[in-house]
């Protein structure tokens, strides 16, 4: 499991299916309070707004949400 995935100024040049995918991989490669931080011009949308929670929107660093099966 890893700490924190980097990813600045990627997820721009995707569609929101790519980013959806890639995101979706960030999620399962991250531990249980894993950091993401992404460019400044990025955001986690769409479905994986329920993948992760905003912790520092001036640096765009958000924190691995972890899910229940319910």
């Amino acid at each position: 499991m890893l700490d924190i995935v980097v990813c600045r100024n990627v997820l721009i040049h995707f569609n929101q299916q790519a980013r959806d995918g890639v995101l979706k991989g960030f999620h399962a490669a991250l531990g249980d309070s894993g950091l993401l931080i992404l460019g400044k011009s990025e955001a986690v949308a769409g479905a994986a707004l329920d993948w992760y929670e905003l912790v520092d929107p001036r640096n765009k660093v958000y924190r691995k949400t972890v899910l229940r099966n319910s």
